[in-house]
């Protein structure tokens, strides 16, 4: 049998009935597929009713948090990527945060979240591409790619060093003081603000990423 990937979603709003949806980007199912081809998707809906449950039928091997949505605007998002969080940690299910989802799981292990970078850090990180560093302690093999890396943006809220919670280390933060890769002190999960599916450079730390955590 295949070994499984979850996928959370994002929840949009129809502009015909007003009705709540959950969407997943087409962007992120094709790039899963292609890094991860011997893995089956598993899309999981914003429904936090025993959601420990649902994630243990499916037997789910990893997650990936998804980008979109503001913390506190979807609540039932909130709620199940939070109970996700906390299933994976408990479980050593390996777990990538990606922008929100990085976000996501800091807070729920006693993070906090900077609700206007552009204010602390002077840095836009709006629908732009900027550099990020990458520390010595970083989890992820960086030979060949450098101490530095361009990478997509496209959130407003984010994290500050300050922000960070114990159970986290930080490997990636650009000039202006904003986090961009934390990864968990003993458990296999990562998160990084950017967006892997979506045109960046810095392609090969991705893909080594995907591979520490769930190859």
């Amino acid at each position: 049998m295949k070994k499984r990937i979850g996928i959370t979603m994002r929840v949009v709003y129809s502009p015909d009935s007003g009705e709540e949806r959950d969407a997943i980007s087409r962007d992120l199912l094709s790039y899963t597929n292609k890094t991860l081809p011997g893995y089956e998707i598993v899309l999981i809906p914003n429904s936090p009713y025993r959601i420990a449950d649902k994630l243990k039928s499916l037997k789910v091997n990893g997650v990936i948090l998804s980008g979109g949505n503001d913390w506190g605007k979807a609540p039932n998002r909130d709620k199940t990527e939070s109970c996700i969080v906390k299933y994976c940690l408990k479980h050593n299910v390996p777990l990538l945060g990606i922008c929100r989802g990085m976000q996501v799981m800091n807070l729920v292990t006693g993070g906090r979240l900077n609700k206007n970078i552009r204010t602390s850090s002077g840095e836009n990180h709006v629908a732009c591409t900027h550099t990020v560093n990458i520390w010595p302690d970083s989890p992820i093999n960086i030979k060949g790619i450098g101490r530095s890396i361009k990478v997509n943006s496209f959130h407003d809220q984010g994290l500050t060093a300050a922000d960070i919670s114990k159970e986290f280390k930080v490997f990636a933060v650009t000039d202006g003081g904003v986090v961009e890769g934390i990864f968990h002190k003993t458990k296999p999960v990562i998160g990084i603000q950017w967006h892997p599916e979506r045109k960046n450079s810095c392609a090969m730390l991705d893909r080594r990423i995907i591979e520490a955590l769930f190859k």
